[in-house]
């Protein structure tokens, strides 16, 4: 899967996926986004899985990517009300997520 600078493999286990993402952070701010990320992504993968079995879907990792990228906003706006990106900002590219400054 690659987006905008970031190539990234999906792990095998949620071991992997948790050092994965610690390399990326670089603070508490990062830390606490990268902890709610990490969690939208399992709910989603656990939604899908879903699908998969009672609804007889197909698996599409774009869409659950883009799912994730489009409810990250929401899901840090109930850690800190003040949260300034929107989801444009986050389509825009990786950098965005990446500059995101530690308060």
């Amino acid at each position: 899967m690659y987006w905008t600078g970031i190539s990234w493999r999906v792990p095998k286990s949620i071991d992997q996926v948790v050092l994965q993402w610690s390399i990326m952070v670089k603070g508490k701010f990062q830390r606490v986004t990268f902890t709610i990320l990490s969690y939208g992504i399992l709910w989603r993968i656990w939604n899908v899985r879903n699908d998969l079995v009672f609804e007889d879907k197909k698996l599409d990792w774009n869409k659950l990517f883009d799912t994730v990228l489009h409810q990250l906003p929401r899901w840090m706006k109930t850690k800190n009300e003040n949260f300034l990106y929107t989801r444009s900002d986050l389509f825009r590219g990786s950098e965005r997520i990446l500059g995101w400054k530690n308060k």
